[in-house]
């Protein structure tokens, strides 16, 4: 049996390349100084050699190169593509067949921001997925850094919101959280963590709105791969990648406490089974947490809380089959969010509405 670990990253980053301000050295200094094993660039609707060139390990840091995809012209809707060369061999597609193009050559897709944002008074009219589309996509964004942040935002509060952004995040959406259990009761749909920034400069202000320092401390992914990770570029890209679409991770705001050390997995007989991973049912499986600091636990099955605990670890015992994950708070606020562990057995009782 192989041995593994956890990398932690950043995605859904913009540079100079579309509407961002940092250019991807600045990009790839700052997450090397924020102690990140791997980012996510995905600037809007192109992919070419220039940005190509920088995916690559950077020292201790492997940068993988993506695109955020707008699905029609007029529309706020998009959808993070990874793992392709370029995106010129779909870009005059119709929007499904290039999505379904993309997946038919091996790219990786996942939904970004699906909700709603609306405020009027920052002119941010944002409409979410009403139906997702009707492929076989591998993910969504199910917390997203900047878009909480703006979501969370009143003018009378606004300075104290600017200076300590983390105070006011309200972590992901609960009917968001809903959705995406619906949709795993049908199909494995795996969920990541993203920061959609851009590092833009404060209207007739000096100031950055967030630079990459603070942003790239806040909502990260953490994946698990093989011990062996990090010997070759291009296999531990798909490494990385192919780990985000198989839901094999957890979020996690890391300025609001360090999660490195936190472990969620299932044990079955001598099995042990961790987010993204599958196994039959019985009497004898045993689901355990392993934090690095005390925090309000719960486990949801099916979409429904089914045991908690304030505590920095515990195990019990599930009584029915279904899946499972985690999610993790301090003081009230939003922390930590961890993909499925499925076990299966019998008919899910949730309706999907995909």
């Amino acid at each position: 049996m192989k041995m593994a670990r956890y990398l932690k990253g950043a995605i859904h980053i913009h540079t100079v390349f579309s509407d961002g301000h940092s250019t991807v050295p600045e990009v790839i200094a700052t997450a090397q100084r924020a102690g990140l094993d791997f980012i996510v660039i995905t600037d809007h609707d192109k992919l070419d050699p220039p940005q190509l060139a920088f995916q690559r390990r950077h020292g201790d840091l492997l940068v993988i190169y993506g695109y955020e995809m707008t699905v029609r012209p007029w529309s706020k809707n998009h959808i993070l593509v990874l793992g392709v060369p370029s995106h010129r061999p779909y870009r005059d597609l119709p929007y499904l067949e290039k999505l379904r193009r993309i997946i038919a050559d091996g790219g990786r897709t996942f939904i970004a921001h699906p909700w709603n944002l609306i405020k009027p008074w920052l002119l941010q009219m944002h409409l979410g997925w009403g139906r997702f589309p009707a492929v076989p996509f591998d993910g969504i964004e199910i917390w997203s850094f900047m878009h909480d942040w703006v979501g969370s935002l009143k003018l009378h509060k606004l300075l104290r919101q600017y200076r300590n952004p983390c105070e006011f995040l309200a972590g992901p959406r609960p009917e968001v959280l809903a959705r995406w259990d619906r949709m795993n009761m049908r199909r494995a749909v795996a969920g990541i963590g993203s920061l959609d920034n851009h590092a833009r400069r404060v209207p007739l202000s000096r100031k950055i709105l967030f630079d990459n320092d603070l942003a790239f401390r806040t909502v990260r992914t953490h994946v698990m791969v093989d011990d062996d990770c990090g010997n070759n570029d291009a296999k531990d890209i798909d490494a990385i990648l192919d780990a985000l679409a198989d839901g094999k991770s957890y979020i996690a705001n890391d300025m609001l406490a360090d999660s490195d050390g936190f472990v969620f997995c299932a044990r079955r007989g001598g099995d042990v089974l961790y987010p993204g991973e599958t196994a039959g049912f019985d009497g004898d499986c045993e689901i355990e947490i392993i934090s690095p600091r005390s925090a309000h636990f719960k486990i949801i099955r099916n979409g429904v809380t089914d045991y908690e605990s304030r505590s920095d670890g515990f195990r019990y015992r599930p009584k029915n089959a279904g899946i499972f994950r985690v999610e993790g708070r301090l003081g009230g606020r939003p922390w930590l969010f961890t993909n499925h562990i499925r076990l299966a057995g019998g008919q899910c009782p949730l309706p999907s509405e995909e």
